[in-house]
């Protein structure tokens, strides 16, 4: 199975943002794959992070953009040119019995 998500997720970061995320919602955790409420606490992670960078604020954008601190996801974003947009390049390779 080819995908963007981990299978192998870090625990410990696992436990605390399940903590969390069910403090602030009212919602049970959805344990299927992938996980949506992870997907969406990497992207804007990721996002925060890239607006934080003093050159992403001058609009002055990398080539390739890296977060490899995500729970489920650890995206590398590269762009052909200046005039494309952004493609995830980092893909896991799962095995299912």
């Amino acid at each position: 199975n080819i995908s963007p998500f981990r299978k192998d997720m870090e625990q410990k970061r696992l436990n605390v943002f399940e903590r969390e995320f069910s403090s602030f919602f009212d919602w049970k955790i959805s344990l299927t794959s992938p996980r949506y409420d992870l997907l969406g606490y990497d992207l804007t992670a990721f996002f925060l992070r890239q607006l934080n960078d003093s050159k992403a604020a001058s609009g002055e954008w990398k080539s390739t953009l890296s977060y490899p601190e995500g729970i489920q996801s650890q995206f590398q974003f590269e762009r052909k040119s200046n005039a494309s947009g952004y493609i995830n390049q980092r893909i896991y390779v799962s095995e299912y019995p």
